[in-house]
């Protein structure tokens, strides 16, 4: 049993990365509480306050205004103790109590402010221990469900590239050009170099510095230049069959083997080791252009 739930928690899920996710996630929270203080009305204070609605707004403005203080805080912590590509279940859980324990602080002292709730430390506990209490088992729940349904719908859209890409041995394949090479300029002029296009399978960067995984023949090569990957970009740009896949990643579409899926996003195989995330907001570009350079072939 605990193995199971260890294996859970363990599972890899998308890091909230994108400022609209959050944003929207806010105002969800904040929406969802002013709507259950309007409609059920759990505090006697606000069944006699007149103003109610106005009341239940405040508890909604505190939520949404915590819940993205916390993003703010969580993602430059998460961004100094982790790599996205890394995240898992567990974190999002712990995100999320620490996400309701610090509403209830907030919505605590709201409370203090517009009604005659007494503040003192023994109230505060009490509201954090049962706001999380009640909110710990929907969270659960939640985060399982989108777990699973992640997974499957990425594990759909990988099997369909991968299909595409198998069936590319059915029909002729268009050769590359005799000379189809880049000159390649550093940012110290002794690192300049000829990439040959033919061998390359991607580009992974590494700070200033870009490593450059090339298949020569049985041979899997890297070469370390210090350039670093925009630069490389920029210079590749006129090449439509290298794209850029993740913030850390440049792929020659060309090259990739299978497709995989995980909750978290999807990849791209080059062999048994070498595999490539496909960032989330690129992954439609991504697969599309595999796709459709596959169906043209």
């Amino acid at each position: 049993m605990i193995k199971s739930i260890i294996k859970i928690w363990n599972k890899p899920y998308p890091a909230m990365e994108e400022p609209k996710d959050n944003l929207w996630l806010a105002l969800v929270f904040g929406g969802f509480v002013f709507l259950f203080l309007l409609v059920f009305k759990p505090f006697d204070f606000i069944k006699h306050q007149q103003d109610s609605i106005l009341i239940s707004a405040g508890f909604g403005l505190v939520t949404t205004v915590v819940v993205i203080l916390n993003f703010l805080i969580l993602h430059k912590v998460v961004n100094a103790l982790f790599s996205a590509d890394d995240w898992k279940l567990k974190h999002t859980f712990y995100a999320s109590i620490w996400n309701i324990a610090t509403i209830a602080v907030g919505n605590y002292f709201y409370m203090v402010l517009t009604s005659d709730t007494d503040n003192n430390f023994s109230e505060l506990l009490k509201a954090v221990y049962y706001t999380v209490s009640i909110g710990i088992f929907p969270v659960i729940i939640i985060l399982i469900y989108s777990e699973h349904q992640l997974l499957k719908n990425n594990q759909t859209k990988a099997s369909k590239t991968t299909s595409f890409i198998e069936n590319k041995s059915l029909k002729p394949i268009t050769k590359a050009p005799a000379k189809d090479i880049i000159e390649l300029k550093a940012d110290i002029s002794s690192d300049n170099f000829t990439l040959d296009l033919k061998a390359l399978l991607f580009i992974k960067a590494d700070g200033n510095y870009s490593t450059f995984f090339m298949d020569r023949s049985s041979e899997k090569q890297k070469i370390i230049k210090r350039i670093s990957l925009k630069s490389v970009e920029e210079q590749i740009k006129k090449h439509p069959k290298l794209i850029r896949c993740h913030r850390s990643y440049i792929i020659d579409i060309d090259k990739v083997k299978n497709v995989s899926g995980n909750a978290r996003n999807i990849s791209l195989h080059f062999d048994e080791k070498l595999i490539v995330p496909i960032s989330r907001t690129k992954e439609k570009e991504v697969l599309s252009a595999i796709r459709h350079d596959y169906k043209g072939k």
